[in-house]
């Protein structure tokens, strides 16, 4: 689930737009005869449970043996599933995309971190994103997950109503500030922004933040 935060001109969008994926030619068109038989196969070997397992332990054993694999990842599986590992570098792909009407969305995988440092840092990149969505009509909306913004760890205290520490306690009203700035930017700039759902076990605490922001910015 995607809780819905703002939203973009609403009088011009239609809630139930004619989409039909049964001609390929209109869905693939952007993908030249080689990207797709490349495509084919790479689904075809990561829907092989074996393989996968095996792959997990050999790269596991690479990089513990600091063998580099990553151009083999990033040429290949990453590729295919991401634009690129910096703004600048989704720029290209976003073009593209736009092209054939197709809107991407920056979206920082980063998560599961420990430090404020890396937790301010995320939530920098989120703003950066936004900043970029605003002036580039093949960016429709914002995402971003709140366990790049937060400790998983203190999710799970908040979701299970268990009392905080007064160090906890400052640590969750940084998170709300972060989470107020990323929502306070896309209202400003009128951009819809989604926050993705997690585990079962913090949803809770995260469905709070979202119904929080809802009833600021949504007035």
């Amino acid at each position: 689930m995607l809780d819905y935060i703002c939203k973009r001109n609403p009088g011009s969008m239609n809630p139930h737009p004619t989409v039909s994926f049964d001609n390929t030619e209109i869905a693939f068109r952007s993908k030249s005869d080689f990207e797709l038989k490349k495509a084919y196969w790479m689904f075809r070997i990561i829907g092989n449970p074996t393989v996968v397992k095996v792959g997990k332990v050999l790269t596991d054993i690479a990089l513990f043996l600091r063998i580099p694999i990553g151009w083999a990842i990033r040429h290949n599986v990453f590729r295919h599933f991401c634009g690129g590992e910096t703004i600048e570098q989704c720029s290209r792909t976003t073009a593209e995309l736009g092209k054939y009407n197709v809107g991407t969305i920056l979206d920082l995988s980063v998560e599961g971190q420990e430090t404020e440092a890396a937790f301010d840092q995320a939530a920098s990149e989120i703003l950066s994103t936004i900043r970029t969505a605003r002036n580039n009509s093949h960016i429709p909306f914002s995402v971003f997950k709140v366990t790049g913004i937060a400790r998983f760890a203190l999710l799970e205290k908040v979701n299970a109503g268990t009392e905080l520490t007064g160090e906890e306690k400052s640590e969750w009203q940084k998170v709300e500030k972060r989470v107020d700035d990323i929502c306070g930017l896309c209202h400003e700039y009128n951009i819809p922004v989604f926050i993705d759902a997690e585990d079962s076990w913090i949803q809770d605490a995260i469905d709070h933040l979202a119904d929080s922001m809802m009833e600021r910015y949504n007035r």
